[in-house]
């Protein structure tokens, strides 16, 4: 695997452009203030702010050199579409993953319940897959970590990251579904919160993104991680947080 080395960002006079993109996510830091990459303003301020932003980020993967946090044991034998084709997309994406460590216990504890995620690890459990499989439950450690490596390589050098991972916002604090179980969004977000001082996730996903209301509203969170979704097109999220959706 590939070390960490700076990646730079083209000089603009528009606010400092750089973030971690998922394969159906990013995130972004700028300082002072903060935009998409599709150019919408999301946000000035006085203090260090994260912005993490759902999107389609395939088309981008072939036409910058981003570096991309994944590891190869992320990959499973399941046959859920988004399973087979992130390893596919980091294949085709033609360069050498970025070093990162895995996840643990503790990690996972920064956005649940100590009692769930023992019950998953130990398989006694079902995880978001609805399964106990320990070759699933090993990944959990890396895609998880994935999401938050990139996000710390962001906040270091500045510039744009990929995080080559997916399956994460029905993931709720004592529960989870929906091929999500642990949520590397609030992990990682957890993280960021140690260098700066608010954090947005901006969740494009067709679902609603109710694990991840339902974590900040267990670890009290909700002010200083502010979390964007909108109502799932097919039904899939629980009502009870539909609330906090966007239109």
């Amino acid at each position: 695997m590939k070390k960490r080395t700076a990646f730079q960002v083209h000089p603009s006079k528009e606010p400092p452009v750089c973030g971690v993109w998922c394969i159906n996510r990013c995130v972004g830091h700028g300082g002072s203030g903060y935009r998409s990459f599709f150019g919408a303003t999301i946000r000035r301020s006085s203090f260090g702010q994260m912005a993490f932003k759902s999107s389609n980020a395939l088309t981008f993967l072939g036409k910058f050199l981003t570096p991309i946090f994944y590891h190869s044991l992320q990959q499973v034998a399941h046959r859920f579409i988004y399973v087979q084709k992130i390893p596919e997309v980091v294949r085709q994406a033609d360069r050498e993953p970025m070093e990162f460590l895995p996840d643990h216990t503790e990690d996972f504890e920064t956005a649940h319940g100590p009692a769930f995620v023992k019950g998953v690890l130990s398989g006694t459990m079902k995880n978001g897959f609805g399964t106990m499989d320990p070759e699933i439950n090993q990944a959990l450690h890396y895609s998880n970590a994935s999401m938050g490596a990139a996000a710390q390589y962001v906040l270091d050098p500045g510039g744009v990251a990929c995080s080559a991972s997916k399956g994460f916002h029905h993931a709720h604090y004592d529960n989870c579904y929906g091929y999500c179980t642990f949520n590397g969004l609030v992990i990682a977000a957890r993280k960021a919160l140690e260098r700066v001082g608010q954090v947005l996730i901006i969740d494009g996903d067709a679902h609603h993104g109710d694990g991840t209301e339902d974590c900040l509203q267990r670890l009290s969170l909700q002010n200083r991680i502010i979390n964007v979704s909108r109502r799932g097109l097919d039904k899939i999220g629980r009502p009870e947080h539909s609330h906090f959706s966007a239109e």
